[in-house]
């Protein structure tokens, strides 16, 4: 029962990989474009990638690899579904405002100033 579960996991892994694929084949400029405009999602792709192949390679056995891939399946999974939301034409949209928003309002990132009194 464990095995066709695991197995049922692994695919819809399968399929979202595969559905963002498509998007990043159709239109690969924009997936740029949102890697460069939010660098936490950078940092989880790369995160990702040099976890997953430093554990595959110095992993020999199998079961180790399935108990070793539990840190990084978050990691992962975050960045496909979000990646999945900015790729689509609603997140594109609200990223883009949130940007503009930003952009045209610095002073939102910038601490407030405490009133302080001295005698």
């Amino acid at each position: 029962m464990g095995v066709v579960i695991s197995g049922i996991e692994n695919f819809i892994y399968l399929l979202l990989v595969v559905f963002l694929l498509f998007k990043i084949i159709a239109s690969p400029r924009k997936f740029f474009k949102v890697l460069g405009d939010f660098p936490i999602l950078t940092f989880l792709l790369c995160y990702t990638l040099f976890f997953s192949v430093m554990v595959g390679l110095s992993t020999s056995n199998f079961g180790a690899l399935v108990r070793f891939k539990i840190p990084f399946m978050s990691c992962y999974v975050a960045l496909i579904l979000i990646l999945h939301y900015f790729l689509s034409d609603q997140g594109a949209k609200a990223a883009r405002d949130k940007l503009n928003a930003s952009r045209n309002n610095p002073s939102m990132y910038r601490p407030t100033e405490t009133n302080s009194t001295t005698n």
